[in-house]
């Protein structure tokens, strides 16, 4: 947000405007479709320059994936049933719950580092699982449900 500094005139002030980051890079897929069938994928660079983005690196099946995860498993964001968000706040402290839960305490077997290790002679293929911020390397462990539930949140300023 930029904001403007007041003039000393009268009238209304000047609302700030919002303006991207520099580092932002945005790009689109874009489907043609005749009589229900993709008959055409272009790729095209919305923000940011072309030796920036390699053309290969635009694509939506990430988002999506997430996007289904995320419906799927938040209640809140699902219209007509009973644990649907009405309330932005209560959306807001779900999802941020959700997040946390996800990169903290969910494995994600992507992320899975393999340990061979001979038992008797043979050889079994392990794994040790991780977490997003494990593979971040921002905890060493997986969290438990009950760990993230007391960690605290955030400080309230008795102002």
């Amino acid at each position: 947000m930029v904001e403007f500094p007041k003039t000393g005139n009268p009238g209304r002030p000047r609302q700030p405007i919002q303006v991207l980051l520099s580092e932002l890079r945005y790009a689109q897929v874009v489907k043609t479709r005749i009589g229900g069938r993709i008959v055409d994928i272009r790729k095209r660079i919305v923000y940011g320059r072309e030796e920036e983005i390699a053309k290969s690196e635009i694509s939506t099946s990430y988002i999506e994936r997430q996007n289904l995860t995320l419906r799927q498993e938040n209640n809140r964001l699902t219209r007509k049933t009973l644990g649907y968000s009405k309330n932005d706040n209560w959306l807001g402290y779900q999802a941020v719950f959700y997040m946390t839960h996800y990169n903290f305490v969910r494995t994600h077997d992507g992320l899975k580092i393999p340990k061979v290790e001979p038992v008797q002679g043979k050889v079994y293929r392990k794994y040790k699982k991780q977490t997003p911020m494990m593979s971040l390397g921002v905890t060493n462990h997986v969290w438990s449900l009950r760990e993230l539930l007391q960690f605290p949140y955030y400080k309230i300023s008795t102002k």
